[in-house]
Formats: structure tokens, sequence, C-alpha cells
């Protein structure tokens, strides 16, 4: 990806820039970024088939007003705007309370015991590539774009925040003017006020060390009905635990 040189590490700096949430990378070049590996779930905890391992390039940084995060996935381009299934979907976790699990705040050996609540930015494609997603609603619920702020203390408890959603978001993929199907990567920017008083968010200040997990959904992963991603195939992070994200000048 132009201007992203991800490393093999579980832990990165989040430095500051200017981000325009526009589905690209131009203003990502030279920023520290990740190479993350997302594995599925184990067989004995989940419903579904399968899901596609996949290693992602992420990348945060932060401005005076706002944390920004990017999630690069490599694949080739899809999007259907009637059946969400057929399209890519993602999620970032952060943690709020000391000791929640990356498991959606569950803890090992068999994820049934809650460790914490952490925020979750879920999203789902209703909105095309380039589009704004997200704003400020009553709850945590984008009625529109379907860019969720979510809070959980275990995977089966996961709700929409009861106070206002502030994430924006934008998506597009590298190899979109080729048509469907053409290789490249879907490109995920989200960004969010730093603090919001909101205990069912994590709050986020320069010079603190942060704590994210990724989860990814595959249109192609194959269920059954249409070929499109099913609830609990997708593929996380939370297999090699917390990536910490040091919010550094």
């Amino acid at each position: 990806l132009p201007g992203l040189d991800p490393i093999e590490a579980t832990s990165i700096e989040a430095t500051r820039a200017t981000i325009t949430l526009d589905g690209q990378t131009d203003d990502w070049a030279n920023v520290p970024s990740l190479a993350v590996p997302l594995a599925a779930i184990p067989d004995w905890a989940r419903d579904s088939t399968f899901g596609n391992d996949v290693t992602v390039t992420l990348a945060t940084v932060f401005d005076d007003a706002n944390i920004y995060v990017l999630i690069a996935v490599p694949a080739g381009y899809g999007y259907d705007p009637d059946n969400l299934h057929l399209s890519p979907a993602v999620a970032v976790q952060w943690v709020v309370s000391d000791g929640a699990g990356a498991a959606m705040g569950s803890v090992g050996p068999d994820f049934t015991e809650s460790g914490g609540m952490v925020d979750i930015w879920h999203w789902t494609l209703e909105c095309g590539p380039g589009e704004l997603s997200g704003g400020v609603f009553p709850t945590g619920n984008d009625p529109g774009c379907n860019l969720d702020d979510e809070y959980a203390t275990l995977t089966d408890e996961r709700e929409d925040d009861d106070s206002e959603n502030s994430l924006t978001g934008s998506w597009d993929h590298t190899g979109r003017s080729s048509g469907v199907g053409a290789d490249g990567a879907f490109v995920f920017e989200i960004g969010r006020p730093l603090g919001t008083g909101d205990p069912q968010d994590a709050q986020f200040q320069v010079g603190d060390t942060v704590q994210l997990a990724i989860a990814y959904w595959d249109a192609n992963e194959g269920r059954e009905k249409d070929g499109g991603w099913s609830a609990a195939g997708h593929v996380t992070s939370a297999n090699i635990g917390w990536i910490d994200i040091t919010l550094t000048e």
C-alpha cells in the first residue's frame, strides 16, 4: 500500500498527523504501521463452518481533537449495498475496564467469564466507497451507514452504546476502478474524538498506552446461503492478545 510499510509486532506508536477520512492511504505516508494476523476463533467457540485467515495492515494517528485508525485488508473488490453479507465488515475494539479480555471482554480458558468492558467500533457497509459514515446520534446506532458505537463484556453480550455515536469513517478499495474481483485491498478509516466523557467509550490522551484488537468479516467466507459472511465466521486478532498503542508526540 502506498506509504505504508508494516512491521510484525504487537505494539506501535500512534503519532500526530492530519487525516482526511476518504478511504485513501496517501495521508498515512510514513506513519508507523503493523502487520496484524487475523485468525478464525476456535471451532468449539463458533457455529460457522470457517473463517479465512488474513494478515492486515494497522495504523493509528491523532490530532488535537481526534484519534484515527486505518485498517487495510488484502482482498478482491466486491460491494453489494443490497446484501451486507456480500460486503466485508470490520470492528475495532478498545479496552475500557482493566482486565477485559481481547475477545469482546471475555477471558479464557473457555471465554465464558467477563474480564470487563470493551468499546467496539462495529462497521457493516451500508454506505458506498468514499461516503462518510457515522456521525452524532442519540445512541451508538448509526441508522444510515451502520458505523456503530457499541460495547461488550462477553462475546454474546454486545450492545449499542447508551450515549451518542461520535464515530465517522470512510472506506474504499485500491482496485475498485478495475471492477468486481479486482486485486487490491479494502481500506477502512475511522475517526473519533479523543475524549467523549462516555463511560462505555475508551478515552484517549497523548502519552497514554491503550489496547486495541481487530475483527474482520470476509464477504467471501463461503457461508452456505449465499457465499457471504456469517456472524460467527469472522477472523480476529484476539488470538494474539491486545495490541498496545502509545500516543506519542
